[in-house]
């Protein structure tokens, strides 16, 4: 056998070998890669999203959703509920697309509060709008309706407090529970010079539509007989965890 016959031969070995390896890989189930970009795979999910506010745009958070199809409720029944931001989402498969489904919101602690609209009926697509709504109450109204810095007797010297009231009234007649929510009461420190401004903020459990809640004795300090506090302002629901009837009367200044 000559030279070039003997590399002819090494050639073809080498081919056979390479077919072999890739008659072994497709069996096995691996495809061959024949660029270097994959393709992304196809989401298996549609998200239908959307959002519950306020008529003022404030969150509404812990709402009830129930996506249910329509005529026949057996293929999709689904409950979730609003996050913090008032977000919701379901995931519903891609081999739906085209049943028509509604979107009913509730409030879990007011079953006849009123929505805008009140459901929303739609096709499930590819690219679903976003369904949201506007929960048009009844909702708390929380203010500060009187305030003030007093101070008791502690040996020789003197305690002294903040005394906070807090109401949740009614809006065209019409009210709800609130809570928890914070409040935070804002003072001048004049034992310091300069003179220091100061926060305090607590928290409130809950409140009952048409109740108010006195929190009094918010502590200030043990200080010396001649020392003086001025009250700034206190601020109710901070940082606005409680969509309410009307968020411009939470603070009150004096």
């Amino acid at each position: 056998m000559t030279a070039r016959t003997r590399h002819a031969a090494r050639v073809l070995t080498v081919l056979a070998l390479t077919v072999a390896c890739g008659a072994l890989l497709f069996a096995a189930g691996q495809k061959p890669i024949l660029s270097g970009k994959e393709t992304a795979p196809q989401r298996v999910a549609i998200l239908v999203r959307g959002h519950v506010r306020t008529p003022g745009g404030a969150p509404m958070p812990g709402m009830t959703l129930r996506l249910l199809s329509s005529p026949d409720p057996s293929v999709i029944d689904m409950i979730t509920s609003t996050n913090a931001a008032g977000s919701f989402s379901f995931a519903v498969r891609r081999s739906l697309v085209g049943t028509t489904v509604r979107l009913m919101p509730s409030h879990p602690l007011n079953p006849s509060g009123s929505f805008s609209p009140a459901e929303r009926v739609f096709t499930v697509t590819e690219s679903p709008g976003q369904p949201d709504f506007s929960y048009t109450g009844p909702l708390p109204d929380l203010s500060c309706p009187q305030a003030n810095i007093f101070f008791e007797p502690e040996g020789g010297s003197r305690h002294y407090y903040i005394q906070v009231t807090v109401a949740n009234g009614f809006t065209n007649g019409k009210g709800l529970a609130a809570g928890p929510f914070k409040v935070r009461a804002t003072y001048e420190d004049r034992t310091v010079d300069p003179w220091a401004t100061r926060e305090i903020v607590f928290a409130v459990p809950g409140l009952e539509a048409g109740l108010t809640h006195v929190e009094k004795h918010v502590s200030i300090g043990v200080y010396p007989p001649k020392a003086f506090f001025r009250l700034v302002k206190i601020e109710v629901d901070v940082p606005n965890a409680v969509g309410e009837a009307n968020e411009g009367n939470n603070t009150r200044t004096f």
